[in-house]
Formats: structure tokens, sequence, C-alpha cells
């Protein structure tokens, strides 16, 4: 293992999935001394997890974003899409020049263009990243899109990590881009298979229905991809659901039809609502047989028959 004494140091606003699996990346590949501050670290339902997320990764959970940048070099941002710019906001006045603040947030482009003007009195230096793919397999070696004025100095910064990092552009926004276009399809898949396995199967022809899938689109294994993305899809819809819904403002915005965005954010929606996570996350090995039938055993509260509650 290379001497990681001149890392810098690593800290975490929000400390989900994403950010505690760099975290556990980053540790194997012999980093430690990780900082992290989520706001919901100290709510009685979720505090557990977040807690042994913290301890599995040795980082220490702080009480505010200002103890955060007091404590690291290098700050991600991993919180949901639509606290992008509070965030920058509030932990601007706590950055100084020598701060790397890097946005890995799926929001919009234009989100991203204002973190970034929101952090600019800082002289902190702000880079967009757009994670490309799903990040437990992956860890801190996920694909990653950087867009920024000195995303090729990150790059070679952390690239004695392993991190897989494209610089794209120095414009921030254009990664963000991309990942939020490429939502529209692959998010789209998370609501079409839902909808088609949910029939499929409680007519009893699910098998039937994959394999003639599998026959008209070949190279892919329907079956195996339907027990991935089905749990995935229910742990994290709400998420997902309002990432389709920045898809949607930012299509209105650019004057382009978005019905399939729009589609696609109220199906998600629908998902949150049906009230599986719990129940899901509680299976070992969950696939979409497992889905289907918490579905059917009215595993949790229901969406309204005509649509999504307000």
């Amino acid at each position: 293992m290379s001497d990681r004494r001149n890392t810098p140091r690593i800290g975490f606003i929000g400390f989900g999935e994403a950010a505690s699996c760099f975290a556990r990346g980053f540790k194997g590949e012999g980093v430690e001394g990780f900082v992290a501050y989520d706001i919901a670290w100290q709510d009685p339902a979720l505090s557990p997890r977040m807690r042994e997320r913290a301890a599995a990764t040795s980082t220490r959970l702080l009480a505010s974003p200002a103890e955060v940048a007091a404590e690291a070099d290098i700050i991600f941002s991993a919180v949901t899409c639509a606290a992008t710019v509070d965030v920058a906001q509030a932990i601007e006045p706590h950055l100084k020049p020598h701060h790397f603040f890097l946005d890995i947030n799926s929001s919009s482009p234009m989100a991203k263009q204002a973190a970034e003007a929101a952090i600019a009195p800082s002289g902190a230096r702000f880079v967009e990243l757009a994670v490309m793919s799903n990040v437990p397999p992956h860890l801190h070696r996920v694909p990653i899109l950087l867009a920024g004025r000195e995303a090729r100095v990150l790059q070679a910064l952390l690239a004695p990590l392993g991190m897989r990092m494209e610089v794209m552009s120095e414009k921030v926004g254009e990664a963000s881009a991309v990942k939020m276009f490429r939502s529209i399809l692959m998010k789209g898949i998370e609501g079409l298979f839902f909808e088609c396995i949910l029939a499929a199967s409680r007519y009893g022809v699910v098998d039937r229905v994959l394999d003639s899938v599998k026959e008209t689109l070949p190279g892919l294994d329907w079956v195996e991809r339907a027990n991935y993305t089905m749990p995935r899809t229910v742990e994290h819809a709400l998420r997902r659901a309002h990432e389709m819904e920045e898809v949607t403002e930012t299509l209105k915005a650019m004057g382009l039809d978005h019905s399939m965005a729009e589609a696609t954010a109220h199906k998600l929606h629908w998902v949150d609502q049906q009230g599986l996570k719990d129940a899901v996350l509680a299976m070992k090995k969950p696939g979409f047989a497992e889905v289907v039938a918490a579905y059917e055993s009215g595993a949790g509260p229901r969406a309204p028959r005509d649509g999504v509650a307000d």
C-alpha cells in the first residue's frame, strides 16, 4: 500500500449510502480520519444505521457543516438534490481558498451553477462530480464525470486513491447534464419494471413476459436485471422521484416535452407510497418476486387509487 501521509483530509456533508461507500472505499486505500455531518444523524429513526456506517468507516459524526470545514480539506456534498444550493450557502462562510468543495448531488445543471456561485466568495474550489453508475458495487471507484475550472487539479489529487474520474469540461453543469438526461432512460426503466412485473405477476405470466423480452432484446439477463432493479428502486424511490422532478423542471426550462420524465417521477412517488421499504430492507437477498409478494401482502400504506397523493 502506498504512502498516504500527504492525502488531504476528507469530509462529507450528508452521510447516506453514497458518502459512506466512498468512505469505505477510501479506507480500503489506507485513508483514515474521515469526518461527516448529516442533518438526520440525531434522528432516532435514522441514527442507528448512520452510526453503524460511521463506525464501519472510522468516520466521526460532527455537529455542523462548520466543524466539517474546520477539519477537512476536501468536502463532498452528498445530500438530496433539493438541498444542493442550501448546503453550499450554509458552508460558504466556513470555507477557505484551500478547500475543495465537491458536489456529487443528482441535481440540475442550474442548481450546480447556483451552488458554485454560492461558495465563490470564500475562494474555495468548486468541482461537480456526476456519478455515472450505482455506487455500492464500485465504492469510490464508481465512474465519475468531472466539471469545473479546478477539475484537472482534483483529478490529479485523487488519482492515487484509485478513483475513476474523467474530466469533461471546465464549465460546471455539463457533467450533471449528462447524468440528468441519462436518468430519463435509466429511471424510466425502473418505473417500467414495476408496472410490467406487478401486472405480469398478478396474472401469472411474469416468466413468459421476461423470456419474451429477452428474445426481443438479447444481450441482457432481464430476470437478473429485475431482481437487482426492483429492490433498489424500493429503497431509493423517494430520492429518485425528486431527481426526476429536477429533470422535469430542466426540460421545461429548455422548452422541451417532459412527459416521460414527469411520468417517471409520478411512478417513483407511487412506489415510495406503497410502504415497502422496511419490509424489503429486512430481507437478506430480495429479488423481484419478494418485492411483488411484499406489495401483494399489503406491507405498508397504499397510495390513492386515482394517483399520487398531494
